[in-house]
């Protein structure tokens, strides 16, 4: 279900399929990039989608039948006399036919409309504001309870009261805002195998491949790639029996894998849970992890080749290798100083290391948490060898809810995959990045490769801003500028 304004320009609302959907019309105010994409999505056939406003349909859209008034592609919510009793009528229909459910509770309304401390911003003298505020409440909890009523999978809103209170107030509905909705559209549609960049309502698609959607995501994570990856083609030297073309092509491809792992973890804690589905979202975790410390390890190849360091040496290198890195600071202290110890690039490397390291010892346990409040979901155990480091080195990225770690009654250690996947993919491109950035590949070809930049590619009109901001959105990813290397 939606909030008809966030579908504004998209044509019609039915398009049968698979999944329901409720939107809300005031979603997507000051954030077209996400409202253009989640409304084109929304038109593929796998979504069911009905339109939902405070006033209902417009009256042009209204169409009689033998079972009463009913607008296709329209939730319609009882007028509100209707709700002062114990309940009220919900009507909505998709091309044909409707259905009336019963759905109202005059008591929680009542609730609803008494709730002032949800909205204590207003002085007790400011009646107007206090009214205001009940308003606004009496109309989300309205349609909270009308995405309740015809059994919406996901209710998309802005309607800050209502997605504070979704528990209660629309039972059994996913209440979304806009940009959470659109990475589980994305993830959804990925799963079944589509790529979609955009869709029309009437039937057109902009879809590419498996493999160019997470390429074009990896770039659009390192901008700095584009003259990093061409520098290391012109600066390559296979009679030196390294290969810095084939070692930045491992980096971009590693964590091209990491974003297709990911998915997996998203996908599979998005499924009932069971033993199956934690040791599915373990299993890609470990592979996330591989993945992004020898992203990392090759960029440190490439480092050590651009630097004229001997390649003899080449199995000595390694970002947490402090002799290395001094003979490295030498040429490059810019880049060196993104690893340098209490650094937050030194941090998160360590971090990734001392979770990947677990491959030679005790594996990442998964096992399914069960709680009484919040259902079913996956907790992996960290090493227990390891526990007090880890520990430590979160702290000092954020802390361990952002990770998010829980401690049970015994004191082991869980934590989320999907929080923590959500965590180490997109700093470790931002680390990534940084490093491509202070690489000086043109130290080795002698002359600039600005000329060999994004703009110059022959796959520009797929690999378009345009298509990267489409891309890291349903990946839920922003680009991370910061400074890696601290204050």
């Amino acid at each position: 279900m939606i909030d008809v304004e966030l579908l504004a320009d998209t044509g019609p609302a039915h398009v049968p399929g698979a999944v329901a959907h409720a939107l809300d019309e005031k979603a997507f105010e000051g954030v077209l990039s996400a409202q253009t994409l989640l409304a084109s999505l929304l038109a593929d056939s796998a979504f069911k989608v009905l339109r939902y406003a405070d006033d209902g349909p417009p009256y042009r859209d209204i169409v009689s039948s033998k079972s009463g008034p009913h607008a296709p592609g329209w939730v319609m919510s009882p007028p509100d006399h209707a709700v002062e009793g114990e309940t009220g009528e919900v009507v909505y229909s998709f091309s044909t036919g409707h259905v009336v459910l019963a759905a109202r509770s005059q008591h929680a309304l009542v609730f609803v409309e008494q709730d002032e401390r949800a909205d204590p911003r207003s002085g007790p003298d400011d009646r107007t504001e206090l009214e205001r505020q009940r308003a606004v409440r009496r109309a989300d909890y309205l349609a909270g309870q009308s995405a309740e009523a015809v059994d919406a999978d996901v209710f998309i809103t802005r309607r800050t009261y209502l997605l504070n209170h979704a528990h209660r107030f629309a039972r059994g509905v996913d209440c979304m805002t806009p940009e959470q909705a659109l990475t589980v559209v994305g993830l959804f549609l990925r799963c079944r195998g589509q790529f979609l960049l955009a869709a029309t309502w009437d039937g057109g698609r902009y879809e590419v491949d498996r493999g160019l959607f997470y390429w074009i995501g990896t770039r659009a994570l390192l901008p700095a790639s584009w003259r990093y990856f061409a520098g290391c083609i012109r600066a390559d030297r296979p009679e030196i029996g390294a290969s810095t073309l084939y070692l930045a092509q491992s980096t971009l491809r590693r964590l091209d894998r990491a974003l297709r792992q990911r998915d997996l973890i998203h996908w599979s804690l998005n499924k009932p849970q069971r033993n199956d589905t934690a040791e599915d979202a373990s299993a890609a975790l470990d592979n996330v992890l591989q993945l992004l410390v020898g992203a990392l390890d090759a960029a440190a190849r490439v480092a050590h080749i651009v630097a004229g360091m001997p390649t003899e040496t080449l199995h000595r290198v390694g970002w947490q290798k402090q002799q290395w890195r001094d003979g490295l600071r030498e040429a490059f202290p810019d880049l060196v100083g993104f690893f340098a110890p209490g650094t937050p690039g030194e941090q998160l490397f360590l971090l990734l290391r001392l979770l990947r390291n677990s491959v030679h010892g005790e594996a990442l346990q998964a096992s399914v948490v069960h709680d009484a409040a919040r259902g079913s979901s996956v907790g992996i155990g960290l090493p227990a060898m390891s526990i007090a480091s880890l520990l430590s080195v979160m702290d000092n990225l954020g802390g361990e809810e952002v990770w998010g770690v829980t401690i049970d009654g015994a004191g082991q250690a869980y934590v989320d995959p999907g929080i923590m996947v959500d965590q180490l993919v997109p700093l470790t491109a931002a680390l990534l990045d940084n490093v491509m950035a202070h690489t000086p590949v043109e130290q080795v070809i002698g002359e600039s490769v600005t000329a060999h930049s994004k703009e110059s590619s022959e796959h520009d009109d797929v690999l378009s801003e345009a298509n990267e901001t489409r891309v890291v959105l349903q990946l839920g990813l922003d680009p991370r500028t910061n400074d890696l290397r601290g204050p």
